[in-house]
Parts: structure tokens; C-alpha cells; sequence
């Protein structure tokens, strides 16, 4: 059993309601988008694993230890962080380079 202080919580719940949702940062504020990311890197530390699915791939690259890169519904390519953030493909069609 995992006890969580009460501001965690409250977090959670929030993220129990987002699961219907594919993408935790479209449309929020930065400073919540921030938030979010905090604790999903926090929970991770901790030695959870989380799945996350995200539009912006730089936030959830600098997040994650592997990543899937999917093209039309596919995975076009999938390894640890380093080597998709060194892919120029990604670079181009992702992060904008």
C-alpha cells in the first residue's frame, strides 16, 4: 500500500480525471503545465513508472528514459531519449531544427 500526503492526492485525482484525455498539457496555462510535469518527473524519481502520451515532445523527451515516435497510428521509431533527441528526423519534423 502506498500512502500519499494529501496535496499528492489531489494531484492524482487530477490525473485520474485526465486519463480520458490523451495529451495532460493542451490547453493549460504554462504554470499548470509546469506543475504537471514537476510531479510526473517527482512520482518517476520515486520509482514509478509513468506512460505518458504528449504533443510537446521536447517537455516529454527531457521527461522520459525511452520514447515511441509514432507516424500515422505506427511506431516509426522508439529508443532511449538521447537517441531520438540526436535523430534528425525528429529534429525536423518535432522539434522544429
Amino acid at each position: 500500500m502506498i500512502n500519499f500526503a494529501h496535496g499528492d492526492m489531489m494531484v492524482w485525482g487530477m490525473y485520474l480525471a485526465w486519463l480520458g484525455a490523451p495529451r495532460p498539457s493542451l490547453g493549460l496555462a504554462p504554470v499548470v503545465v509546469a506543475s504537471i510535469f514537476d510531479n510526473l518527473a517527482r512520482v518517476n524519481r520515486e520509482g514509478t513508472t509513468v506512460l505518458l502520451v504528449e504533443q510537446n515532445v521536447l517537455r516529454a523527451l527531457r521527461l522520459c528514459h525511452r520514447a515511441y515516435a509514432l507516424e500515422n497510428r505506427r511506431i516509426a521509431l522508439t529508443g532511449p531519449r538521447d537517441h531520438l533527441l540526436a535523430d534528425e528526423g525528429i529534429k525536423r519534423a518535432y522539434l522544429g531544427r
